[in-house]
């Protein structure tokens, strides 16, 4: 019945047919979910920027890292905060899976180690544009919902940015 009622809102708020509205509602994560998610991102992106910062070789590698510290903390202070207001909990360790990313990343030395970091920035990158439009679009919490919304272009941009190491020749 709630898919149904949220449903029958998207048609009227957004002009969607009902499959369309149903296939949203499906798609929507719950902020729990979403904090998770995001959180562990989050945590993720600022671990390996500071390895890359000490470690990488190219200075386009080294400055892109630098920005990553600053624009993550800076979105992990502000999650933080509104993660409180709507009484829930940000993770404070990396994941499994994001351990095991910074496991892979420190066995790697030289141009192979910026190689491998940009490739792993492209696909949390490319991950975290979609956590975020998904959330921003669908999410169940109007603050959250906000956070998304705000973060995005910062992640778009840092996509475009780390695009664009991907296509240069870091052996320089």
């Amino acid at each position: 019945m709630k898919i149904l009622s949220l449903a029958a809102a998207a048609v009227f708020a957004f002009g969607l047919t009902a499959a369309q509205a149903q296939e949203r509602a499906a798609d929507a994560l719950t902020a729990e979910q979403f904090v998770v998610a995001a959180g562990a991102s989050n945590l993720y992106e600022i671990e390996a920027a500071r390895i890359a910062e000490q470690r990488g070789r190219n200075a386009a590698v080294k400055t892109f890292a630098q920005q990553m510290i600053a624009d993550h903390t800076a979105a992990g202070e502000e999650m933080k905060q509104v993660v409180a207001k709507v009484g829930l909990e940000a993770p404070t360790a990396l994941d499994e899976a994001h351990n095991q990313k910074i496991a892979e990343l420190r066995e790697e030395e030289g141009e192979d180690f910026d190689e491998t970091y940009v490739d792993q920035q492209l696909e949390a990158h490319q991950n975290a544009v979609a956590l975020f439009s998904r959330y921003a679009e669908t999410g169940d919490q109007a603050d959250l919902k906000a956070f998304a919304a705000k973060t995005l272009p910062t992640l778009q941009a840092h996509l475009q940015h780390v695009q664009e190491l991907d296509n240069a020749d870091l052996s320089q």
